[in-house]
């Protein structure tokens, strides 16, 4: 119980710090943001900008959010759900981690597990090859039913974007903390389809005209639309496709 709520206060910690990054942004200090924003990664991975695979941030925090949660093919919640949210995220992307941080956990407790929308990843590397390493590694996550565990455990252990820091070391430690078979894991991540599937994510972004990480878009039985990556649009967006908004 200690141990959880000290990761859950380091995690409460980090969104203050990335609720500040976005007000200095706000205020047009746009090279103050980039100096805090490495110095927060650099915090968060003990300092070289990589994550610590011998005590990795976190564990039991992600476990506890995605516990009786059901995950099928990269998707979480009630499959019987008319609204699908799903995002499109790059492992290494800070925004997406803001995102992973201090949006996703309130959709997750007030849309998802009420049954209101299911919640979908899609891995869209595109911040150069070391991303696409680590959407290799969320394939195979996404084999095992674990893909928002593992995805979600990597932000937390996010290391600096200047820095190709997604090893196989990391890959396999980011594994092993949400109780993937790692010998399956290996395998997956190093099939054809793994590139296979990366590829067909990309097709389908780019055919949309998706600018960035992270892009939200919501599905449901009155339509899809693209929305910003906050909680009140997200929430906005699955009333208007749902046929419920007003």
């Amino acid at each position: 119980m200690g141990k959880a709520r000290r990761t859950r206060a380091a995690r409460e910690q980090e969104r203050r710090r990335s609720r500040r990054i976005r007000l200095l942004a706000a205020g047009g200090v746009a090279v103050l943001l980039v100096v805090v924003l490495v110095a927060v990664q650099q915090i968060t991975s003990g300092g070289s900008g990589r994550p610590d695979t011998s005590n990795l941030a976190g564990v039991a925090d992600v476990n506890a959010e995605f516990s009786g949660l059901s995950e099928r093919a990269g998707t979480i919640g009630n499959p019987n759900a008319k609204v699908t949210i799903t995002e499109f995220g790059d492992l290494r992307c800070p925004i997406c981690k803001t995102f992973d941080n201090e949006v996703a956990p309130q959709v997750i407790s007030d849309i998802v597990r009420p049954g209101t929308a299911k919640l979908q990843y899609k891995t869209w590397p595109i911040l150069g090859p070391n991303s696409i390493e680590a959407a290799k590694a969320a394939y195979a996550a996404r084999k095992q039913n674990a893909l928002w565990r593992y995805a979600s455990l990597t932000y937390l252990n996010q290391g600096s974007e200047n820095v190709e820091w997604f090893t196989p070391a990391v890959g396999r430690a980011l594994a092993k903390g949400v109780g993937l078979d790692v010998t399956r894991f290996e395998k997956d991540r190093a099939s054809q389809a793994a590139a296979k599937t990366i590829a067909q994510v990309n097709t389908e972004a780019t055919r949309l005209g998706f600018q960035g990480t992270p892009t939200i878009r919501v599905a449901g039985p009155k339509g899809t639309i693209t929305v910003n990556a906050t909680y009140d649009a997200i929430a906005s967006g699955v009333q208007q496709v749902s046929g419920s908004a007003g």
